[in-house]
């Protein structure tokens, strides 16, 4: 699944650096409410919010980026993706725009 709550609080008892994985295209209320358990302290480097994403998965990334930056006390912690090469290139769209 991702990476769970327990394992972020044990990172943070243990001053250790990590990227929670709560995956973007499957995200719902139970994830919502489960990072908002997380003790969000320095153990958390940066978000990943999907993994190999297609177009088709823009406006749940986004509803997954407004979430975190709600929930995260700290705006300048980066949110990361992953999306197929080909994903953003439209018909006839070069990859500079």
């Amino acid at each position: 699944m991702w990476t769970s709550t327990k394992i972020i609080n044990e990172a943070n008892k243990l001053e250790v650096m990590i990227i929670p994985y709560p995956y973007g295209p499957s995200w719902d209320k139970q994830m919502e409410r489960l990072v908002r358990e997380i003790e969000l302290k320095s153990a958390i480097w940066a978000w990943n919010i999907g993994d190999d994403l297609e177009r088709r998965h823009l406006e749940k990334v986004k509803e997954v980026y407004g979430i975190i930056r709600k929930i995260d006390p700290n705006p300048h912690r980066p949110i990361m993706l992953d999306s197929y090469s080909n994903c953003s290139k439209e018909k006839g769209e070069s990859r500079m725009g």
